[in-house]
């Protein structure tokens, strides 16, 4: 689950990636890290990007727009197909519709988005173990492994 905050983190805008139903809190419920699990999440523009334990990439819309667009938020509009890998960080690239993602399976990903598309434009930069965040500035990207 994903849960997206306005800016100021004070009010709660959408949770995205699972069904919207309350369950009340018990002692005996304990958390488990499953297929379904989020681990790594990005914001652009009207899209929030999420990386899955296990289960790839899925592209999520938000009310960014007017208010009649409003009843979108949270709508899962792009899903990644058979790649069951964990996407374990996500960083858009300034001032690209790119997303970079690197996983468990040791590779960085770079993802390009046309509308509620995203097409897959190349694997590489392996590295000796999962990747586990990424970073960039004006003139570099980073990975950490």
């Amino acid at each position: 689950m994903v849960q997206l905050w306005s800016g100021g983190l004070g009010r709660s805008v959408s949770v995205l990636g699972t069904e919207k139903k309350l369950l009340k809190p018990t002692a005996s419920r304990t958390a488990a890290v499953g297929v379904e699990a989020a681990v790594s999440v990005a914001v652009t523009d009207g899209y929030v990007a999420v990386g899955y334990h296990g289960d790839g990439l899925k592209l999520f819309n938000f009310a960014s727009g007017p208010p009649q667009d409003h009843h979108r938020a949270g709508e899962r509009v792009w899903s990644t197909e058979n790649l069951r890998v964990s996407m374990t960080c996500l960083l858009w690239l300034e001032g690209e519709k790119l997303l970079l993602s690197g996983a468990a399976d040791h590779r960085l990903r770079l993802w390009s988005q046309q509308g509620v598309d995203m097409t897959l434009r190349g694997a590489f930069g392996e590295q000796k173990g999962g990747i586990l965040a990424l970073a960039q500035n004006s003139a570099y990207i980073a990975s950490a492994s």
